[in-house]
């Protein structure tokens, strides 16, 4: 059964908009939470601040965000493996992607500033279905290059790059491949929480 149509069955409902200026029309809330997705906030500070706009004091914020890269082999594996093909630039620190987040004083910086205090962190540890559980070699080279940025940059370099990078991922995922577990890959994140001040 689909997110949707689990949500249909109770009182959940999706709306699309921007963190930073989103106007929700039944707030206070008592929770929010982000799964990998506040590490793309263009200006974050305003987004959690706006954020917060809809939270009752004392109300809890929990956020699922990458640790750092190094300790995300099934990212760096990948991009390893497209640099041997194509030029990447680095990533700018803080700047909206994965690893925007990697920096725990950053994040407590950037809570802080939007009206959060007392962030705690766990740090989890584990392996990552790359392109989901139970996702094939080749699922998860389609992942890759139609969900992740890398993608874009192979499709700008042409088919011949694309097509060599592509032969590569899958021999990488080939050799990450657990029979009815999917491409597995090591992982690491932060689950931290923080609550609404006054």
């Amino acid at each position: 059964m689909s997110l949707r149509a689990n949500a249909a069955r109770s009182s959940a409902r999706f709306v699309c908009t921007d963190a930073a200026t989103a106007h929700l029309d039944t707030p206070p809330f008592d929770r929010l939470f982000s799964r990998f997705g506040s590490m793309f906030f263009e200006a974050p500070v305003p987004a959690f601040a706006n954020l917060k706009t809809m939270l009752k004091s004392g109300a809890r914020i929990d956020l699922a965000v990458w640790a750092h890269p190094r300790d995300n082999l099934w990212m760096m594996e990948v991009m390893g493996t497209v640099r041997r093909h194509i030029d990447i630039a680095p990533a700018v620190p803080h700047a909206p992607g994965p690893f925007a987040f990697e920096d725990l004083a950053y994040l407590e910086e950037v809570l802080t500033s939007a009206g959060f205090a007392d962030m705690d962190v766990l740090a989890y540890e584990g392996l990552q279905p790359v392109g989901g559980p139970g996702a094939s070699p080749l699922a998860a080279v389609e992942f890759v290059l139609t969900s992740m940025a890398v993608g874009r940059v192979l499709d700008e370099a042409g088919a011949a790059i694309r097509d060599a990078a592509r032969a590569d991922l899958i021999a990488l995922f080939t050799d990450c491949h657990v029979e009815g577990e999917g491409v597995m890959m090591p992982a690491k994140a932060w689950l931290v929480c923080a609550h609404a001040l006054p």
